[in-house]
């Protein structure tokens, strides 16, 4: 998913920002996932909150993801992907969508209206 995911937010439109492209992309490249493929992600990640062994590995592919979306961002911006900036503003990103699947107990269109409230948030400056 990730590749479907950054090359719809590096085919945005230049203007658009950056949290608007990652919504964008987002939206786009889960609703053009195979449902085997929605359906094998939503087991890897059951068994990531359940099994010690797979959760290691799951967040060893979190890393890799954050690396992937830094260099999105830093590309969209002008910044490096190594940033503090960029490196915070992916974690962010990274976190928001997790917790979006998560809390849409991984159904794909629960997902997508979920990951959109707290970009909402990010844009207006996460205020609590």
């Amino acid at each position: 998913m990730d590749d479907l995911w950054m090359a719809a937010i590096r085919s945005a439109p230049a203007g658009m920002s950056v949290l608007s492209a990652f919504r964008s992309g987002m939206r786009e490249s889960v609703n053009q996932l195979p449902e085997d493929t929605w359906a094998d992600l939503t087991e890897r990640t059951q068994l990531a909150l359940t099994v010690p062994a797979v959760r290691a590995r799951f967040a060893d592919e979190l890393l890799r993801t954050a690396d992937v979306m830094a260099e999105a961002v830093g590309d969209r911006t002008g910044r490096g992907a190594s940033d503090p900036l960029v490196r915070t503003f992916t974690g962010a990103l990274l976190g928001a969508a997790m917790i979006a699947f998560y809390d849409a107990h991984f159904y794909r269109p629960g997902f997508c209206e979920g990951f959109a409230p707290p970009l909402q948030r990010l844009a207006a400056g996460l205020t609590l």
